[in-house]
């Protein structure tokens, strides 16, 4: 699996849906930043699932998961070290028995219990104990005979079983790919859990980009036939910190009424919708020139992560697809000295030509797909029969994921350019 991203800023990141836990192992951070844990509980808490997030849990998903990062390394006194910070987050509130009819999988694992210092860590290291353990295997009936190697007992008789991939899931290509072993509990890695440690990973490069006064936020342009306002041209890092604050992710309050309706909506015929999210990077002394043409581009770099980004499914620049829509003149983005700097009196590029930054902000937005976990029957196919078939999901799903997306394409974009910078000056920015 490509679960490894980055050059002198590298990404690791582990762990399955209904697994012990995820965590990433982040590699190549500057040493010296102290950190502040409430914004990155603050950061995580805008992303996590059902009452973790009061804010947006009539509109979420009910499976409720506090996502609280447990920080093993990398972090000393309350100051990055220099050396790899690995965090984990463990899975509080997994429900496997609603996949069984998915995988052909006959156990239940559930959460082995919340763990009250599971929080971000401060300046005291956490320190494990000196047994091995290993987690009990994931098709286990609970008995586990302690023998390493071998899982048949686990799964004697269910070739009969039905598996049923989930239309608009990874499930299909996955079992081609990985065979009949493969975990997809809940998505397994391919879920939008995942990006839990995304955020963190964000939240950290979000702390680092602050040094140099750039700031990073987005908001939910469009669902549906609805449209929340667009970035200006010339948006501020101070309008950006005040976005982040907002319950709701959108500039307009009315927007957030209308979308609320379509959303609710949904959910109550037991549907999802999708949705178009913007982002916005930026600062009082943004970069000019970073990032490389061909291959290195921002553009590519920023692409990169967000198509990590389970349920993205295109992505634009600035003006983007509606560049088609517009003559060269209309285009351009014109230049022109302002208070001794050069910027442009538009930003149809979204920051970016040439693939390097133009001093701009940065502007993109990504394009979701709805949740591909509806309570509606669907045709599928079953793998295991060879034959069609009909599915009905279970479980607790999001009826738009765009809601909680938002800060994970935060944290696309500010992982991104933290990477660019350390890549063009070294170990420090």
């Amino acid at each position: 699996m490509a679960s490894i991203y980055g050059k002198k800023l590298k990404l690791s990141v582990f762990g399955e849906s209904h697994g012990e836990a995820i965590g990433v192992v982040i590699d190549g951070f500057p040493a010296g930043m102290k950190v502040d844990f409430d914004a990155i509980a603050a950061m995580m808490k805008r992303r996590a699932p059902g009452s973790a997030n009061q804010s947006l849990a009539a509109l979420s998903t009910k499976r409720s998961e506090s996502d609280r990062p447990r920080i093993l390394s990398g972090v000393s006194d309350g100051y990055t070290n220099g050396f790899p910070i690995c965090a984990v987050i463990e899975n509080e509130n997994q429900r496997s028995s609603d996949y069984r009819n998915i995988t052909g999988g006959s156990g239940d694992k559930n959460a082995a219990g919340t763990n009250e210092n599971s929080s971000v860590a401060n300046d005291k290291n956490s320190v494990a104990d000196d047994r091995i353990s290993v987690s009990s295997d994931r098709y286990s009936d609970g008995s586990n005979d302690g023998s390493a190697g071998s899982n048949d007992k686990n799964t004697a008789g269910r070739e009969n079983e039905p598996v049923l991939p989930r239309p608009n899931h990874a499930d299909y290509p996955a079992f081609i790919k990985y065979g009949m072993h493969t975990e997809l509990r809940g998505g397994g890695h391919f879920s939008g859990r995942l990006t839990a440690p995304l955020v963190f990973a964000g939240a950290m490069c979000m702390q680092l980009l602050a040094l140099r006064g750039i700031e990073v936020a987005a908001h939910v342009r469009q669902i549906l036939n609805v449209s929340d306002s667009r970035f200006d041209p010339n948006v501020t890092p101070e309008l950006l910190r005040r976005l982040r604050q907002r319950s709701f992710p959108t500039l307009d309050k009315m927007s957030e009424e209308a979308f609320t309706t379509i959303i609710n909506s949904a959910k109550m015929r037991g549907d999802s919708v999708g949705a178009i999210i913007e982002c916005a990077v930026a600062g009082e002394d943004m970069p000019v020139a970073l990032g490389e043409h061909m291959f290195g581009s921002v553009e590519s770099e920023i692409s990169n992560l967000a198509f990590a980004i389970p349920g993205v499914k295109g992505i634009e620049f600035g003006a983007g697809f509606d560049f088609c829509r517009m003559y060269g003149s209309e285009a351009n983005d014109a230049y022109e000295y302002r208070d001794g700097k050069v910027v442009t009196k538009t930003n149809n590029c979204g920051g970016i030509v040439g693939g390097m930054t133009t001093g701009m902000p940065i502007v993109f937005s990504v394009a979701m797909k709805p949740t591909p976990s509806i309570y509606i029957e669907q045709d599928t196919v079953d793998l295991a029969g060879k034959a069609d078939a009909k599915l009905t999901i279970k479980g607790r799903h999001d009826p738009c994921i765009a809601l909680r997306a938002v800060p994970v394409v935060e944290s696309a974009a500010a992982i991104a350019l933290a990477g660019l910078l350390l890549d063009a000056g070294g170990r420090t920015l």
